[in-house]
């Protein structure tokens, strides 16, 4: 196994929904927010138990930046693991609200590594960051909306993440006890969370989310 690939071993993606997606919007003192920010907060710790030490998020708003504040604060507690954002253009914050900004630098500030895909916005600049991504992770972490849009940049990253399995782009895994003692969790609020179990069949099992993309 070469460095690139042991490097992907132990490295795990985010995807999955920003705020207005969810039913609860911009409100994360909702209930069904702190529910899914503890759901994530455990898949994260789960991930970190097995061997996953390097994290990637796209620093969007919703998922990723929850996930990514997960970690800072697990590197706050001094879990060896690190961060890592795949922005897809400079500035991208730019026109974000005040307080989306702010949680934004901070999740950069707090990254041990910043890569700036692009320095300007174009179309399509978000899928190559999450094909980016998809391409350096063993794991997908995922929010799937149970009303499944087939435009949805999370169910577009699924899609990718199955082609590039297909492709032979990575070696089949096996699943040692290991693997298959990381589980996931259903969220209520019309997700799941958890790990893309069937790439073939790109759905997410709601208790028992113990798989990696290959």
């Amino acid at each position: 196994m070469n460095h690139e690939d042991q490097v992907v071993e132990i490295t795990a993606a985010f995807s999955g929904p920003r705020p207005h997606r969810f039913p609860f919007g911009e409100n994360e003192d909702h209930p069904e927010c702190i529910a899914l920010k503890v759901a994530l907060q455990k898949e994260i710790e789960n991930l970190c138990q097995h061997g996953i030490t390097r994290f990637l998020t796209g620093a969007a708003n919703g998922v990723d930046a929850w996930c990514a504040l997960i970690v800072l604060d697990l590197i706050k507690q001094g879990h060896p693991i690190v961060l890592i954002a795949i922005v897809p253009f400079k500035d991208q914050d730019e026109k974000w609200s005040t307080d989306q900004q702010a949680r934004y630098k901070t999740v950069l500030s707090g990254c041990n590594e910043v890569i700036t895909l692009s320095e300007h916005f174009y179309d399509g600049c978000y899928k190559v960051r999450n094909q980016y991504m998809i391409e350096h992770a063993k794991y997908l972490l995922a929010v799937q909306d149970h009303a499944n849009r087939p435009n949805s940049g999370t169910r577009q990253t699924i899609n990718a993440n199955h082609e590039l399995k297909q492709q032979g782009h990575r070696r089949q895994a096996h699943r040692d006890k290991g693997d298959q003692a990381i589980q996931g969790a259903h969220f209520g609020g019309g997700f799941d969370v958890g790990f893309l179990v069937d790439p073939v069949k790109k759905r997410f099992d709601r208790l028992s989310l113990c798989g990696d993309k290959g």
